[in-house]
């Protein structure tokens, strides 16, 4: 995930990182009570991801 990492971790293992650590902090928001940003928090992460996916953006 880092650019100097020495290991470079596989497109999947770096959304798995994402997803555990966007899923937590989409958990956290609902627990919170704001479950309608947690909502568009989660769609505007996707929304990124897949961008910097399709257009190969990803370092």
């Amino acid at each position: 995930m880092s650019p100097k990492a020495t290991v470079k971790l596989p497109l999947y293992g770096v959304l798995m990182v994402e997803a555990v650590i966007f899923g937590f902090a989409i958990g956290a928001l609902f627990d919170l009570g704001h479950g309608s940003f947690a909502i568009a928090f989660g769609i505007v992460a996707i929304i990124n991801r897949t961008i910097l996916l399709t257009q190969k953006m990803q370092p």
